[in-house]
């Protein structure tokens, strides 16, 4: 008994470390940037006046950066090799393959973008992507919001995560002006675009672990404690 008693402390630092990865650790979710727009011009294998939905998966912790940062303006850019990776990922109608060229790219959102309240998000990769449209080479995708109202944007003039930043912004139609251009090897794609949406998920998540298993530590702890409890109850009694 005195040999099973000396390794609970063991135990429990087994079930502490854990249990402070789950409490002391978090990250930022992923942003995605989904559009769905009306092909004008008939390129790259897309036909016109069909429409098509493209997806920007762009990472909600990017930091390090040639960001810019202004009351009206907020920029994060992947310019050098060094920099964070920006996009994560790129998918949609004819794109095929996956996002591996760590291409340079850009997020931006900007107060009165066209005039008084005509805001704009901008999103766009530039380079080799490893992606291919309709089978031909993916060089650039951009995409350009104008929306019709104010977008949910603090602009505080500092440093600021994107996912912070796109968590709180309303989903609207998109306005007039606002479109999506493929850029490949066999030319332009252009699209009018007819909607966005964007999914920022929660504000923070676990990192490493989620709450299930946080759950699950918690329950093991106590159930330790409670061992630990009877254990001392049977000595004292003996």
């Amino acid at each position: 008994m005195n040999l099973l008693i000396a390794r609970l402390p063991s135990v429990a630092k087994m079930l502490a470390f854990p249990t402070l990865l789950l409490l002391g650790a978090s990250a930022q979710a992923d942003v995605n940037f989904t559009f769905t727009g009306t092909n004008t011009d008939g390129l790259v294998g897309y036909n016109i006046g069909q429409s098509y939905t493209f997806t920007f998966v762009v990472n909600g912790a990017f930091a390090v950066g040639t960001n810019a940062f202004s009351t009206d303006n907020d920029i994060w850019q992947q310019l050098a090799p060094t920099d964070d990776v920006l996009f994560s990922n790129f998918t949609g109608s004819g794109i095929a393959g996956s996002l591996t060229g760590n291409p340079l790219g850009v997020v931006q959102v900007v107060d009165n973008y066209t005039g008084p309240g005509q805001d704009a998000i901008i999103t766009q990769f530039t380079g080799a992507s490893g992606l291919t449209a309709n089978g031909v080479p993916l060089f650039t995708a951009l995409a350009v919001i104008i929306e019709g109202g104010n977008i949910t944007d603090t602009f505080p003039g500092a440093y600021i995560a994107p996912q912070s930043v796109f968590s709180a912004i309303t989903t609207t139609p998109a306005g007039s002006g606002s479109a999506i251009r493929l850029t490949t090897a066999g030319g332009q794609a252009y699209f009018d675009m007819d909607s966005f949406s964007i999914d920022a998920g929660p504000a923070e998540v676990p990192f490493g672990v989620d709450s299930s298993v946080g759950l699950a530590v918690l329950g093991l702890a106590g159930a330790w404690k409670l061992r630990r409890r009877k254990l001392a109850a049977a000595q004292a009694a003996s």
